[in-house]
């Protein structure tokens, strides 16, 4: 029998950190055969938003249908002018109100939280000034691709 924690034996595990979902919150994306990531600090906003819109842009260099929930973020004014900007190259489509379980990222993060990541106790975010620098996003690849 495998062992998920660093517990001794006969001992419950006790996580010395704490963590909430509240204090990290995650932007993503998936394709065919990957699944784009950022990690940010605190809640999603504009700024987030548009940061993983240019960052997917930049790496995927093509003509991009970007299908997501109807949060504020997404559907603010700048995200819309952006869109606008791209000439085509962006196009949104939204998902039904109240209908997470047809959202593909929402089933990988539901995975993930209960099952991959239970018992992991993630790094607190440091200040900025101290931090290294982030990657754009973080992009997991299937074995298809």
């Amino acid at each position: 029998m495998s062992r998920t924690h660093l517990a001794p034996r006969g001992e419950t595990p006790v996580l010395q950190y704490s963590f909430s979902w509240k204090q990290l919150s995650v932007i993503a994306g998936i394709s065919y055969w990957r699944f784009y990531f950022r990690l940010f600090p605190g809640a999603i906003r504009t700024p987030q938003v548009l940061e993983f819109l240019k960052a997917l842009q930049a790496t995927i260099d093509r003509k991009l249908l970007i299908i997501w929930d109807r949060l504020q973020a997404h559907r603010s004014k700048l995200v819309r002018q952006h869109v606008e900007e791209q000439r085509g190259a962006l196009a949104l489509e939204y998902l039904p109100a109240y209908a997470p379980e047809l959202n593909p990222v929402e089933c990988i993060w539901g995975y993930l939280k209960h099952h991959a990541m239970r018992t992991t106790v993630p790094r607190l975010w440091r200040p900025q000034a101290s931090r290294p620098p982030q990657p754009a996003f973080h992009a997991a690849t299937s074995d298809a691709g």
